[in-house]
């Protein structure tokens, strides 16, 4: 008798495909016998990589188009991620699944924690775990946020003692000691990998298409240009640099921009041009060789998250092309700059010491490659399937 893994993403945007087209290579690659892999993902996230489709046809593995999100209900059901969760259980009764794959583990804290029950064997990505930010030099800066703390530490530690909860898998490696103090089942570094992509474009190209001067220090922020990643903070710390480094530098913001306030960032863009800074904007979505041509030919990569926690793809992007960067000092991303010397950090809620940094980053000598090479040599797209694979596939 065939039995089914199933594999669940109920999110749009991200990396979502492209970690849905990697397994489904794996699994391809593998042809476990007598397994057949189903994907249930909201069908804007099959469609974003037509390849899926084409893996799956006349192969033991099936698309199962899904609603981007389950049906809202009462603010204490939606508190408690009951939705997400009765999505995930009637998706594994109707495949017959035995093991099941969550993409963003995440959001099912709550019913983890309160035991909801799932006829299956259950892994998933946990992307934004926090119970150890105090040991990296990130603790929580107020009462209210060490309340917050205790309790999703609190929260993280209920669920993964869940009876089905048998792989974690981490994107934060710092993170696996203290997740495995408080498993029932096994906790795995996933690393978080290198798009494959190729840049298409040199650099050159990519500095003559948007009319960078050879003199200029070319600034990058790419992806994405929203609240969460700091594209506000980013602009209000340029519009303070002085007349030398205006004069030196170029900025690139290359990205769908998905501000909440789309004229209050017309407004801070303007006053990031008003000194005269070239600020070029983008605004359309980048395919991924184009963002590994953007990576590559920036003299300097901007990620200016505050308070971001968890990793981020352009932080091993650029670690791969060699390009340094300038991030936020807290959580994973400021621990992981800092200790493989991958480039500088800085505050990006404080535009003057943001400016600052970005001004050092620029005349300071910038890191060696092999502190980029060595950081980035197990983050593969195979390093990243295997495990999964393991547990999908055992």
């Amino acid at each position: 008798m065939r039995q089914t893994s199933l594999v669940i993403e109920p999110n749009v945007g991200g990396h979502q495909a492209e970690y849905l087209l990697w397994i489904a290579k794996a699994w391809r690659d593998r042809d476990p016998v007598g397994r057949r892999l189903v994907i249930h993902a909201p069908a804007a996230v099959l469609h974003q990589r037509p390849e899926l489709a084409e893996l799956a046809a006349g192969s033991k593995m099936t698309l199962d188009p899904a609603p981007a999100s389950p049906a809202a209900g009462s603010p204490l059901s939606n508190a408690l991620a009951l939705g997400r969760w009765d999505t995930l259980t009637e998706a594994t009764e109707r495949h017959g699944a035995d093991r099941v794959l969550i993409q963003s583990l995440d959001h099912v804290l709550s019913p983890l924690a309160t035991r909801r029950p799932l006829p299956a064997r259950l892994g998933g990505i946990l992307f934004r775990p926090t119970l150890h930010y105090p040991d990296l030099g990130s603790p929580p800066d107020s009462l209210a946020g060490w309340a917050r703390h205790m309790a999703k530490t609190a929260l993280t530690r209920a669920a993964l003692r869940h009876p089905s909860l048998s792989d974690v898998f981490s994107l934060d490696p710092s993170a696996v000691p203290a997740l495995a103090r408080s498993a029932r089942g096994q906790v795995h570094a996933l690393p978080d990998p290198v798009s494959p992509e190729p840049p298409d474009q040199p650099p050159a190209t990519v500095r003559e298409r948007y009319g960078v001067q050879g003199g200029r220090a070319l600034v990058v922020m790419a992806g994405t240009l929203d609240d969460r990643k700091g594209v506000h903070l980013l602009l209000r710390a340029l519009a303070t640099l002085d007349a030398p480094a205006v004069a030196q530098t170029a900025v690139l913001l290359a990205g769908r921009v998905a501000v909440d306030d789309r004229p209050a960032f017309e407004r801070d863009l303007a006053a990031a041009r008003a000194g005269g800074l070239p600020v070029l904007l983008h605004d359309d979505y980048l395919s991924p060789g184009a963002l590994a041509a953007l990576v590559a030919a920036a003299d300097l990569l901007v990620l200016p998250y505050d308070r971001h926690v968890g990793s981020s793809g352009f932080l091993v992007r650029a670690a791969a092309a060699g390009t340094p960067v300038l991030t936020q000092r807290y959580g994973w991303m400021g621990h992981a700059v800092r200790t493989h010397g991958l480039g500088w950090t800085a505050s990006p809620a404080h535009p003057e010491t943001f400016a600052e940094a970005l001004v050092g980053a620029l005349e300071a000598a910038p890191p060696s490659a092999e502190a980029g090479a060595s950081f980035v040599a197990t983050h593969t797209v195979d390093a990243f399937a295997a495990p999964l694979l393991s547990f999908l596939a055992p």
